[in-house]
């Protein structure tokens, strides 16, 4: 397949996950937390022209685990 001619934008954008290391305690103040982010083996479909393709995806667990990039607010 010539990647030039697929067509661009056709596909929506994923929804970016946040994940927060910290906590909120009295008075607002943060509180640092524990934060475990798991690597996880799936498909992804980065085009609807282009065939699924194997991927490592990241995430809290492997149901919310995404192939975008993680923010991490610490």
């Amino acid at each position: 397949m010539d990647a030039g001619r697929l067509e661009k934008f056709v596909d929506e954008l994923p929804d970016m996950p946040l994940l927060r290391g910290y906590g909120v305690g009295e008075g607002g103040n943060l509180v640092a937390g524990e934060l475990a982010v798991g690597m996880y083996d799936t498909t992804w479909k980065f085009h609807r022209d282009l065939p699924a393709t194997r991927v490592f995806a990241y995430g809290a667990s492997r149901e919310t685990a995404t192939h975008t990039p993680l923010h991490i607010c610490k």
